[in-house]
């Protein structure tokens, strides 16, 4: 949705629909949320997230200064990017003065300007939605986790992922790394439900090819 109302030149404001239609769909199949709701293990991932996301932006908030080094570049190359999708820059515009629109994928950073309509789209609230975007990569990790250890994998997966330092880091100075990660590991475990050969094979390989082809689009 994002993606269309960039190319076709529609009024940005357009994706402050977003919220409107999750709201319509969520009511219109209600029943199968609230079928979704009653399962332990759909709780347990969504508290798991919950989890995960609120220690992720809980880090992010005792950032004053990035202190630089080599990701300093792409950090600010990424805040360009989504700035040019909310057509704030031009989509000609060199960024950091080196890079063209092409020189990266740009999935995460139109769903990221997608969200910040909805806000004054400051860098810090830019910093907020990167970082949420960034902490989906628990998902499929405990989606894998609990496929091959069971249900307790999940919250295992999830106080693992806390304190493992690589992805604090990866999702506190957000960019676009862990969402390539999310949409891997997404294929991943679509590839083995395929493999199960169970009644939703079709679904299954269709999401692994749909997951595969995000991925490529992501980082």
């Amino acid at each position: 949705f994002a993606w269309i109302v960039f190319t076709s030149g529609m009024p940005l404001a357009f994706d402050r629909m977003i919220p409107f239609l999750s709201a319509a769909f969520l009511i219109i199949g209600w029943r199968r949320v609230r079928a979704l709701l009653s399962d332990r293990d759909a709780r347990d991932l969504i508290v798991g997230q919950l989890l995960l996301t609120g220690w992720c932006v809980a880090g992010l908030a005792f950032v004053k200064v990035y202190s630089g080094g080599f990701w300093t570049g792409d950090e600010l190359e990424h805040w360009e990017r989504t700035r040019s999708f909310s057509r704030m820059l031009s989509i000609h515009h060199l960024f950091i003065d080196l890079y063209l629109m092409p020189a990266r994928p740009p999935l995460v950073n139109s769903l990221a300007a997608a969200f910040l309509q909805m806000t004054p789209g400051y860098y810090a609230l830019y910093q907020v939605v990167t970082t949420a975007f960034c902490s989906l990569a628990y998902l499929p990790v405990a989606l894998l986790a609990g496929r091959f250890r069971g249900r307790s994998a999940a919250g295992i997966a999830a106080v693992i992922l806390m304190l493992n330092p690589l992805f604090v880091q990866n999702c506190i100075f957000p960019w676009t790394k862990l969402e390539a990660a999310f949409f891997i590991l997404c294929s991943v475990y679509f590839f083995l439900r395929v493999r199960d050969e169970d009644e939703s094979i079709g679904r299954s390989g269709l999401l692994c090819a749909l997951c595969l082809g995000a991925a490529c689009v992501a980082h």
